[in-house]
């Protein structure tokens, strides 16, 4: 007996089932792609958290004094000698070496809560200290991203802590 011809094409289930398989692999592209920028930012954010908590613990430590300089684009820090500053080495084994920020990055400094201006060079004199006793320079640092809604801040207190949190932009 011979058997009915069955059906050319998909049926609607084969169809559904295709159409949420794509629909899950483009969330997951538009998750992973939408969110790569503000998760660069908040590791910039704390990178520089940590940078500056380590030069303090070092600071401490060792007994020197140690001077935080902040440029649009960089932060490099330096040993007070008996006569200058010392900048540290940009070698890959110096945690403290000079850091350029990521393309993109933009920062802002406040001290004492008047905003500084930030140069292309690094200034002369640095803008934070962190003591040999202990203390940091209390500071506001804001980083954002033009293609980020909502920046990070940094907020150095006198007594050494280094606090960062999310705001909106």
């Amino acid at each position: 007996m011979p058997r009915p011809d069955r059906a050319q094409g998909y049926s609607l289930i084969e169809v559904l089932l295709v159409v949420v398989i794509l629909g899950v692999v483009v969330a997951a592209v538009a998750l992973s792609i939408g969110g790569n920028a503000s998760r660069q930012l908040e590791a910039q954010a704390a990178r520089l958290q940590a940078l500056i908590r380590l030069g303090c613990e070092q600071s401490e430590l060792t007994g020197r004094d140690l001077g935080i300089f902040l440029s649009r684009q960089r932060i490099d820090f330096a040993w007070r000698g008996p006569d200058r500053w010392y900048p540290l080495e940009d070698a890959s084994r110096e945690p403290l070496r000079p850091r350029m920020l990521e393309e993109a990055t933009e920062w802002s400094l406040q001290r004492d809560g008047e905003r500084l201006a930030l140069t292309e060079d690094a200034p002369v004199d640095p803008q934070l200290l962190c003591l040999a006793s202990g203390e940091l320079s209390p500071f506001v640092i804001e980083i954002s991203r033009v293609d980020v809604p909502e920046r990070w801040r940094l907020e150095g207190r006198p007594d050494g802590q280094v606090l960062r949190e999310r705001g909106d932009g």
